[in-house]
């Protein structure tokens, strides 16, 4: 993938599909057996027992695991921009170590430190829009 952005954005979707996936997962095994035994029993088929039941109990698990991947994608970006990026945030780390200038290194990390606090809140104000019964 080379030193530009395809690279930094695969390695911060790696970072942010598992916490997602195993959420999701978990959403639609925590499904109550009474419910699913309900649907079976009223005759719903595959697609819409997706639809209106396991979707719906899986979207709070789904928020959860979106928090936790939008919150350290930009860790993965910048740790991807360390192998050999010419610009952005984990280049100017690398260059301010190498030059021992610990306040832009704090600076960068505090400046990752609101980019994931900031897409946490958006993630949990979507969630709040979207999940109302929760």
């Amino acid at each position: 993938l080379g030193y530009g952005i395809a690279g930094k954005v695969l390695m911060a979707a790696i970072i942010i599909f598992f916490p997602i996936t195993i959420n999701m997962l978990e959403g639609f095994k925590s499904c109550s057996s009474e419910y699913r035994m309900l649907f079976n029993l009223m005759g719903a088929g595959f697609w819409k027992r997706m639809r209106l039941l396991h979707w719906p109990w899986a979207l709070p698990y789904f928020f959860a695991g979106l928090k936790v991947g939008v919150s350290v994608a930009p860790i993965g970006a910048v740790i991807g921009e360390w192998v050999g990026a010419q610009k952005g945030l984990g280049f100017l780390m690398i260059q301010a170590n190498a030059r021992l200038r610990v306040d832009l290194v704090f600076a960068a990390i505090l400046w990752l430190s609101a980019m994931g606090l900031t897409m946490w809140w958006v993630v949990g104000m979507l969630e709040r829009r979207v999940v109302r019964w929760k």
